[in-house]
């Protein structure tokens, strides 16, 4: 599942992204050259290079780094949670595929002893032993477990279907579930933290803060750039013929 969902891997390749994103944080800019000529009579007669460093990013790269970094944070919680929602998806999907199983072998159960106590039924109603209305609840007690079946049948075939596609699965290959669930644990889990537990591992939580303290960094960079676009050192060398 973890491998098949397209979902999930366009998340995975955000991760990519911005973990890359952390890598060019620390590249500065390229050299800035400019190379101005002068001709006379046909050839060169003055040449000055200039060469020009933008030192801001210099001045900044803990800033931009910071950034990145969390971004990296915010994206890496998103993979994680994603990673999660989709195992939790897929082990709701199984517990309900082999919950279907379980009440398909019920239904099947109850119609077998609904068809054998109307058999019972007939012959003791040919022999004159109970009334019509007995044979007839009979009748009618075989019918509804024999619909019973049929929607526990159609049950299986819809959650099987369900989890197929959370699972990624094709109709070409051939995969079973377990015949049972577990049994439910002797003891309760206790759930007075469970709040306080669901808060501080929320991973949501951990990508919204993450992704704001890359906004307010991204910001303090973009206000100095907005007062001072750009501040650099260079040299400049000349010659003249």
């Amino acid at each position: 599942a973890l491998a098949t969902n397209r979902r999930l891997q366009a998340t995975y390749d955000r991760l990519g992204v911005a973990a890359a994103e952390v890598a060019s944080a620390t590249v500065l800019r390229p050299l800035a050259v400019d190379v101005e000529t002068r001709i006379h009579d046909g050839s060169i007669h003055e040449l000055e290079v200039d060469a020009t460093q933008d030192i801001l990013d210099l001045i900044q790269i803990g800033q931009r780094r910071g950034a990145a970094q969390s971004e990296l944070a915010a994206a890496r919680a998103r993979a994680v949670a994603a990673t999660v929602s989709l195992v939790a998806r897929v082990e709701l999907a199984y517990v309900d595929a082999v919950a279907a199983n379980q009440d398909r072998e019920l239904r099947q159960t109850a119609f077998e002893a609904a068809e054998a106590a109307l058999e019972l039924a007939v012959r003791q109603h040919d022999a004159g032993n109970i009334s019509d209305l007995a044979w007839l609840r009979e009748k009618d007690r075989r019918e509804q477990t024999s619909v019973d079946l049929i929607r526990a049948k159609v049950d299986v075939a819809t959650t099987r279907a369900a989890l197929a596609e959370q699972l990624g699965l094709g109709d070409e290959r051939a995969w079973t579930v377990a015949e049972r669930l577990p049994d439910l644990p002797a003891v309760a889990p206790v759930l007075d933290t469970l709040e306080a537990s669901a808060i501080s591992a929320s991973l949501e939580l951990e990508a919204l803060r993450a992704e704001s303290e890359a906004a307010s960094t991204r910001r303090g960079i973009a206000r100095v750039r907005t007062v001072l676009p750009e501040l650099g050192v260079g040299v400049a060398a000349d010659r003249t013929d």
